[in-house]
């Protein structure tokens, strides 16, 4: 009988070591992986990195390769539909959010709030309140500039003040897909096969075959950056570019951006991987 409540008392001791270390995997895990980008692009704003990566909105200095949290989810933050990430499909639940010199716009459950930026809680927006997630854009009518048959793809994006435009043609067509991009004036570019991440005023950013490339818009003429990566996401500001990868490897890296005297982007600086 003895013999039998000792079993058991090692038994109960061994199951507690088990959930203590699980509990300190969890812990570690939160710390670090759940601190990452994890390739998602995030917004830039006054040079500081923001992002969202299913667990909570950080802020990166690219500088000081420091990150804070500023606003943490639970469950029902990991639960929305995976649509409302920037617009697009992202490989990870998450919920509408953005920033903007006010603070930081998140909408959890069914409510929208807003936290200003230093402040260490948020509060619930009014009617009278700004809300950039509920405000609406009507869409440019560019299906002037398409090619015959084809329709438009998303929304076209204004980078500085030239419009990217994407379409696709029905298949069974030569071409089946592109990009233009409208200049001011009207005159329209037919753009290199590639995916168009992002851009700034005289430059676009594009992926192709393995390479990431820009597109110089006074020049017209493409030049590769970086070639051996794996991107599917881009922001910049300029100054800074932010690529990720969400998919494959789950990371996001940190780039200044290069000029040359004329001002043209010629080159990276990798200054973090996987941030």
């Amino acid at each position: 009988m003895k013999r039998q409540i000792t079993i058991s008392r090692l038994t109960i001791i061994f199951i507690a070591l088990i959930l203590l270390f699980a509990g300190i995997l969890v812990a570690f895990t939160v710390q670090t992986i759940g601190t990452r980008a994890d390739g998602r692009p995030g917004k830039i704003l006054d040079g500081q990195f923001y992002y969202f990566n299913g667990f909570a909105i950080y802020r990166y200095d690219p500088v000081a390769n420091e990150r804070e949290r500023l606003v943490a989810f639970w469950q029902s933050a990991l639960t929305e539909s995976p649509r409302r990430i920037f617009g697009t499909r992202d490989p990870r639940p998450g919920i509408p959010w953005t920033v903007n010199e006010s603070g930081i716009f998140y909408t959890y459950g069914v409510r929208t709030y807003l936290r200003p930026h230093g402040a260490n809680r948020s509060r619930s927006l009014g009617e009278s309140d700004e809300n950039p997630l509920a405000s609406q854009t009507e869409p440019r009518d560019v299906s002037h500039l398409l090619p015959t048959g084809a329709v438009l793809v998303g929304y076209p994006r204004l980078y500085g003040e030239n419009w990217l435009i994407q379409y696709e043609v029905a298949p069974g067509a030569q071409v089946s897909s592109g990009w233009l991009l409208e200049k001011p004036g009207g005159y329209v570019v037919s753009l290199p096969v590639g995916n168009f991440l992002t851009g700034m005023q005289d430059a676009l950013f594009f992926y192709s075959l393995g390479g990431l490339y820009i597109f110089d818009v006074p020049s017209v003429e493409t030049r590769q950056l970086q070639y051996g990566i794996s991107i599917y996401r881009a922001v910049t500001d300029g100054t800074w570019l932010f690529t990720g990868d969400p998919w494959r490897y789950q990371s996001t890296t940190a780039w200044r951006l290069v000029f040359d005297g004329a001002g043209s982007v010629v080159g990276l600086e990798q200054l973090a991987a996987n941030i």
